[in-house]
């Protein structure tokens, strides 16, 4: 299981390394290339999200599989700082990245996981690691509930959201286990669910019992988690936060689902669009009571001002032009490279550039949109 000294200066030494031509150029130089050749493969895949691991010689990578399905060691720090307890039992292990965090708010954390290999593997981790506090059991989620009566202070699940075609999988109903069926508060007062960022925040509200807290996690504008916090018996208003880990920056609110408080107008001096997280959760009128905004339609989440707001969470245009869209009157601004967005919008960029013959890139944002009089518009803008 262990990486020899041999083994380790090998991938160090092809860290970079293109793994279609490595393997062409040392087939048959050590036994274990091709387990080699992964462990190169992951370490490049996940340079970036996970950093510790990836710079400890000691640690192994399973599948590519695993590596892309994981936490990232920001998210799953996030996740850490939501739940604190004695003992936490984790109903889907995985690669572990999740549970490393965990086992630092945690006195004990007891993971099960059903692929033995990936076991193995999360052990020699954890204890390359130093996390001496977790135990991982190759047992289902199903099984191990089912002929077992502790409590726990918290049980996370992550369940699995690929079918053994790979398909990617997004409700409750289709994921592995179905954690609707799970009796989970025979177990715990406290349940932490991550989900898929495309699943129906309505929908699961509707599924689950006694959420206390939403929490939609974004990273550098791109939403990367769903999270569910459940208290047994609390019948409040749920806490929403809508966060990216990448600024810091976060919204909390208690939803209200209502546009009584939104009003419209034509672009000002200074355009908003949101950040993911935000436009996932559709707080739309707690952004703009926290920003003092307007928006330029109800199905257009661009938001306007003429004050600039330098802490907004999300992107900051300064408007130039707005014009009707006639295509005509657009050919002769004489564009030629631009950034193109559009929301509520006929076209896509891809097919405006064609029209247009615009290339991508530059200083020019043009933000194709409908305007609150439901007519299609055009607004020259530079980011701020």
């Amino acid at each position: 299981m262990k990486l020899t000294l041999e083994e380790k200066e090998f991938i160090q030494q092809n860290i970079k390394a293109n793994i279609v031509n490595l393997a062409l150029k040392t087939h048959g130089r050590l036994p274990r290339m091709g387990f080699l050749l992964e462990q190169i493969r992951a370490r490049q895949k996940a340079k970036k999200k996970l950093p510790v691991w990836v710079n400890n010689d000691d640690v192994l990578f399973y599948s590519k599989l695993s590596t892309e399905q994981c936490s990232s060691e920001l998210t799953a720090r996030h996740k850490a700082s939501l739940v604190q307890g004695n003992h936490l039992l984790d109903l889907c292990g995985g690669f572990g990245v999740d549970d490393v965090a965990f086992s630092q708010v945690f006195e004990k954390v007891t993971a099960l996981e059903q692929e033995a290999g990936l076991v193995e593997i999360t052990q020699h981790n954890h204890t390359t690691l130093g996390r001496k506090n977790i135990t991982v059991l190759n047992i289902r989620a199903e099984k191990f509930l089912k002929n077992h009566s502790k409590k726990y202070d918290c049980i996370y699940v992550d369940p699995a959201r690929r079918d053994e075609k790979n398909t990617k999988l997004v409700s409750f109903l289709d994921c592995s286990p179905n954690v609707l069926e799970l009796a989970l508060f025979d177990y715990t007062d406290v349940i932490l669910i991550k989900a898929s960022p495309m699943l129906d925040i309505s929908q699961s509200i509707k599924d689950l019992k006694f959420i206390k807290e939403i929490h939609i996690v974004a990273v550098n504008n791109e939403c990367k988690e769903l999270l569910f916090l459940l208290e047994k018996g609390y019948l409040g208003k749920i806490n929403y936060t809508c966060i990216d880990l990448s600024t810091k920056q976060e919204l909390i609110y208690k939803i209200k689902n209502s546009y009584k408080n939104i009003a419209y107008n034509i672009p000002l001096k200074y355009v908003y669009e949101p950040n993911v997280s935000i436009m996932k959760a559709g707080c739309f009128e707690e952004l703009c009571l926290k920003y003092d905004l307007e928006k330029l339609h109800p199905n257009t989440n661009f938001f306007t001002s003429n004050a600039l707001i330098n802490d907004f969470m999300g992107r900051v245009f300064e408007v130039e032009k707005t014009l009707a869209y006639k295509p005509k009157d657009i050919r002769q601004e004489h564009i030629k490279k631009a950034n193109i967005i559009c929301r509520n919008f006929p076209l896509s960029p891809e097919e405006l550039r064609i029209k247009f013959k615009i290339k991508d890139g530059g200083d020019i944002h043009l933000l194709f949109f409908t305007n609150k009089e439901s007519k299609l518009c055009v607004m020259l803008t530079k980011r701020i």
